[in-house]
């Protein structure tokens, strides 16, 4: 009797692994291929090798200018939201956010995030190598919606984070493939121009 329940025991721990990895795999075989523009915002961690902390494009999007049903009375932080993307010159860009399921017309992705507040846009860099403070003008509501994908860390191959830092003292474009299927989402390359 002991026997077969640890054998059970075994077999459900190993079936669980096999469903989380496989998930992860029909994402990556199935899903549509989008590309991002990524921002590194710390690309060594010392006892975590080589890793960059990401944000993208389509982290904080302007409620003012996107179809939306956020509102700070209506969500509360890391509530489920839906964004939807589409294709503008070679990169997915913001074209909706909403608190339900939309329907995808051709050309649009959904991407399924976590709300994780209204605020105003992050700083500025001026090119100067000094961050800047964004004019707030007579702006009092809070309209940039910030939205975490599951996509802002990722680890790379030995060696490679030194390229990433380098890239970003010297302000090029990192970019990132990201592989969607059903809303879920798997980051699968990071590159950055040459």
């Amino acid at each position: 009797m002991r026997r077969k329940v640890f054998i059970a025991v075994v077999a459900l721990q190993v079936l669980v692994l096999l469903l989380l990895a496989g998930s992860r795999a029909l994402i990556v075989s199935a899903g549509q291929e989008i590309l991002l523009k990524a921002s590194p915002v710390d690309p060594r961690h010392p006892f975590m090798g080589d890793y960059v902390q990401l944000r993208y494009n389509i982290s904080e999007i302007d409620t003012r200018v996107v179809p939306n049903d956020i509102t700070e009375e209506d969500i509360r932080r890391h509530n489920k939201v839906f964004v939807i993307l589409e294709e503008q010159q070679g990169l997915y860009q913001a074209t909706g956010i909403y608190q339900t399921t939309p329907v995808a017309k051709p050309g649009q992705v959904v991407l399924t995030g976590r709300f994780q507040g209204l605020g105003f846009p992050s700083p500025l860099d001026d090119g100067s190598g000094k961050v800047t403070a964004v004019e707030r003008g007579v702006e009092r509501t809070p309209y940039i919606a910030r939205v975490d994908y599951g996509l802002e860390r990722y680890y790379l191959s030995e060696g490679k984070g030194a390229a990433i830092e380098l890239a970003l003292r010297e302000q090029k474009n990192v970019y990132a493939h990201i592989r969607v299927w059903r809303g879920d989402s798997v980051l699968t390359d990071l590159f950055q121009d040459q």
